[in-house]
Order: C-alpha cells, then structure tokens, then sequence
C-alpha cells in the first residue's frame, strides 16, 4: 500500500475556500479546514496577503482575552457591516 501524496493546493483553490466559506475566513476556520501542512498554510496566507495588497480582501485582527481571531474579509462584506 502507498503513501497518499498530498497534492499542492493551487492559488485557484485557495481562492475559491476563501470565497467558499462566505467570503469571511478567521484563522480558526483555516485551521481546521484548510491547513493539512505547514506547506498549505504559509501558500495561503501568501495569497491572502497579496489579495488584501490589491484591494481584494480587508485584513481585521481582533484580540479576546488569550484569542487572537484574524479575519479576511472581501469588501463587498466588510461594507456590509
């Protein structure tokens, strides 16, 4: 029996999880989803930082007590609010 060889998530996928998951990812929601390896996790947040610096997603940091909860919002959302 082989090893299962975890294909690399593509910039495409990423995207659609971010837009999948009510265009709002917090990092939790991230974690349990998305984030199988280091590799996956650091590939995502790549693409979300470059999103955020085109205009494309807003970056909310909010801190609750011991919790640090970050969320990616597309500024159709944030407007929203």
């Amino acid at each position: 029996m082989s090893p299962k060889i975890k294909k690399s998530v593509t910039e495409e996928e990423i995207i659609e999880f971010i837009e999948a998951n009510g265009r709002r990812v917090t990092d939790s929601l991230m974690l349990e989803k998305h984030f199988g390896d280091v590799g996956t996790g650091n590939k995502t947040i790549s693409v979300m930082r470059r999103m955020a610096d085109e205009g494309k997603l807003k970056l909310k940091i909010t801190h609750n007590n011991y919790t640090t909860t970050i969320e990616w919002l597309l500024p159709e959302v944030e407007n929203k609010k």
